[in-house]
């Protein structure tokens, strides 16, 4: 079992790595470190849960068009989810 300041590390650690993935994505263009941090919890937490390409793909849109107010392109947010979920599957081997 996991001790809370370990648990603590890795979430870090998870949060850490996803922004970059999302800045490197960055769909606004130009924009604060933090920008897209309303979309990383809300994707750890689906990756934990074993969630698909297709539910983060759907959920980037989504939150992409609800969220941000910008229209979303499917293919762009495939591609972000499969980089996604290959970051995290080399991760957690």
């Amino acid at each position: 079992m996991v001790d809370s300041k370990t648990l603590g590390k890795l979430i870090a650690e998870e949060q850490k790595e996803l922004r970059i993935i999302l800045n490197e994505w960055d769909p606004i263009g130009d924009v604060p470190e933090d920008e897209y941090d309303s979309f990383r919890d809300p994707i750890i937490s689906m990756l934990h849960k074993g969630k698909t390409e297709k539910d983060i793909a759907e959920f980037l849109s989504r939150h992409l068009e609800g969220y941000v107010g910008l229209q979303s392109f499917p293919t762009e947010s495939q591609e972000v989810a499969k980089k996604i979920l290959c970051w995290w599957n080399k991760r957690n081997k």
